[in-house]
C-alpha cells in the first residue's frame, strides 16, 4: 500500500519540489500545508502515514515543533523535520522534545530524503508493535486470576495486580506501591534465601514461604518468579506469581 505523506512547508517552491520528489519515489502526497493550524487540521482529517514539517513556518520560529508535538501526542503519527536551522542549540533542544523520527536538512537529495522516510516508518512500526505488546501484557496482568507482582531489586513493590491485592486484603494500590515486601515475609531468612536462589539461577519455582496479609495473618505460599534485567544484563528486579499452598499443606503446617 502506498504510504501517504503530508508536507508542511511555507515556501511554495520548496514544498512543490518536495512533493514532486516524494511522488517520484513512490509516495502519495495528499496535502501540502503552510501553517501550524492548517497542518494539524489536515493531519486529523487524512491520518497520513508520516508528516514532513519545516520547523519554522510563516516566520514563527517554533511553529513546526509545536505542530509536531501536537501530532505526536494526539495522532501518534511519525514526524520528520525539514530544516536548515538545527545548528541553533536552543532550537535543537526544543525540537528533540517533540520526539521526531528524523530530520532532513536543506538542501536535500533524493537518497537522503528516502532514507529518512523509510527509517522513520520502520522505527514507528517497531514502536507500534512494542506498544501493542505492552498493552497485551497489561491486560493479562490486570485480568489474571493469579496474584502477580513486580519488585525492585531491593524488594520494593513497584506494581501488583487486583488478584494480588485481594489475596493480601488490600483495597487501594497506593497502600502497597513502594512498600518493602520483606515486611510481608513471615521469616526474614526466607527473603535472603529467595534472593540467593533467584540471583543464582535467574528464576525460582514453587518457592515455599510464609507471607503476611494486611490483617497480620500468615499464609503458606508458593512463589514462581524470574529476574528483570536491563539492557546490559544487570538484575534490576523481580516479577512473578504467588499462589496459596494447598489446604492439605496449610492444615499440616497448622498442627
Amino acid at each position: 500500500m502506498t504510504k501517504k505523506i503530508i508536507v508542511v512547508e511555507d515556501l511554495k517552491i520548496i514544498a512543490q519540489d518536495l512533493k514532486e520528489t516524494l511522488e517520484e519515489l513512490g509516495y502519495e502526497v495528499p496535502a501540502m500545508e503552510s501553517s501550524k493550524e492548517a497542518a494539524i487540521k489536515k493531519v486529523e482529517e487524512i491520518r497520513p502515514d508520516l508528516v514532513i514539517i519545516d520547523i519554522v513556518l510563516q516566520g514563527e520560529k517554533y511553529a513546526g515543533i509545536e505542530a509536531a508535538q501536537h501530532i505526536r501526542k494526539h495522532f501518534d503519527i511519525p514526524v520528520v523535520y525539514l530544516s536548515a536551522y538545527l545548528a541553533d542549540k536552543n532550537m535543537l533542544d526544543k525540537a528533540k522534545r517533540a520526539e521526531p523520527y528524523g530530520c532532513i536538512t536543506k538542501p536535500f537529495g533524493d537518497t537522503k530524503l528516502e532514507t529518512a522516510i523509510e527509517m522513520a516508518l520502520y522505527k514507528h512500526g517497531k514502536d507500534q508493535k512494542l506498544k501493542e505488546r505492552e498493552k497485551r501484557y497489561r491486560t493479562f496482568f490486570e485480568e489474571c486470576i493469579d496474584a502477580m507482582y513486580i519488585l525492585s531489586k531491593e524488594g520494593k513493590i513497584t506494581d501488583v495486580n487486583p488478584a494480588m491485592m485481594k489475596l493480601f486484603g488490600y483495597t487501594k494500590k497506593r497502600e502497597v506501591l513502594g512498600a518493602d515486601v520483606k515486611k510481608s515475609f513471615g521469616n526474614l531468612h526466607d527473603w535472603e534465601r529467595f534472593e540467593r536462589d533467584i540471583t543464582g539461577t535467574g528464576f525460582v519455582r514453587n518457592f515455599e514461604m510464609k507471607l503476611r496479609r494486611k490483617d497480620g495473618t500468615l499464609m503458606n505460599c508458593l512463589l514462581n518468579s524470574t529476574v528483570r534485567r536491563d539492557q546490559k544484563g544487570n538484575i534490576i528486579g523481580y516479577r512473578g506469581i504467588i499462589r496459596v499452598a494447598s489446604e492439605h499443606k496449610q492444615v499440616q503446617d497448622g498442627k
